[in-house]
């Protein structure tokens, strides 16, 4: 399935090459793609590391103008809404309260199934990357017009 969408994304991204549109636009589908893969794994599976790559792909949408810096806060804000419900974040908590007791023999609180924290949590690893690219694109134009 994964090699059949980066097939179908490279084949996208050559094709807007071939017609003369630029560089920028042919990134496009790769970032987008990145974008839903990643933050699915990151929402569904509870895997920290695709929330930063996710947010990544996120700022590469808003550099290329693809999307504003709103755009890209709102789709994270719906992921971060969906990693607040999603069952593996309880496995992740449970084990992180068993690292936290340091090997205590007493099992280890079962997490709630909606948390706020996770949601603020999933925001801010989805949002800082977009938002430091908008505003890294504000500072150098802001820069350069001085």
């Amino acid at each position: 399935m994964s090699a059949a969408a980066l097939l179908a994304v490279g084949a996208v991204a050559g094709g807007l090459l071939v017609a003369g549109r630029p560089w920028q636009d042919a990134l496009l589908p790769g970032f987008a793609l990145l974008l839903a893969a990643y933050g699915a794994v990151f929402c569904l599976r509870a895997v920290t590391v695709t929330g930063f790559l996710a947010g990544s792909a996120g700022a590469g949408l808003v550099i290329a103008g693809s999307i504003p810096l709103l755009g890209a806060l709102a789709v994270a804000g719906v992921l971060a809404v969906a990693c607040g419900g999603a069952p593996e974040w309880r496995r992740v908590e449970a084990w992180q309260s068993d690292r936290a007791r340091m090997g205590d023999s007493a099992p280890g609180p079962v997490g709630r199934l909606w948390r706020w924290d996770r949601v603020a949590a999933a925001f801010l690893v989805l949002s800082f990357p977009p938002a430091m690219a908008a505003f890294a694109e504000f500072f150098i134009a802001w820069s350069t017009s001085r």
